[in-house]
């Protein structure tokens, strides 16, 4: 039995890696963590200057369900210059 439930940006990419050792193909799982490091990496060189610092908020569903600065969505948003207007003291999801 596996049970994987990551719940930040570095354990999503230890589970990639820890399922493809699963599965028999780690460097499947290394090839892909790299590829989605250097695919946020792209997109944060896309974020205009003038965005930089500028605080944003992520509805995660409409009812409503925010991320906060303390979810995987949060640690997104930090990596492209954007600062969460949910502070992390709120928890990763807010309601």
């Amino acid at each position: 039995m596996l049970a994987l439930q990551p719940r930040s940006h570095a354990e999503t990419l230890h589970v990639i890696e820890r399922l493809a050792r699963a599965l028999g193909d780690p460097a499947a799982g290394a090839a892909l963590a790299a590829k989605i490091e250097a695919r946020i990496a792209a997109a944060a060189a896309r974020v205009p200057p003038q965005w930089r610092g500028r605080s944003v908020y992520f509805e995660v569903a409409a009812n409503p369900y925010a991320a906060g600065e303390a979810s995987f969505v949060g640690e997104l948003l930090a990596r492209l210059g954007l600062a969460n207007i949910v502070p992390a003291a709120m928890g990763p999801f807010r309601s």
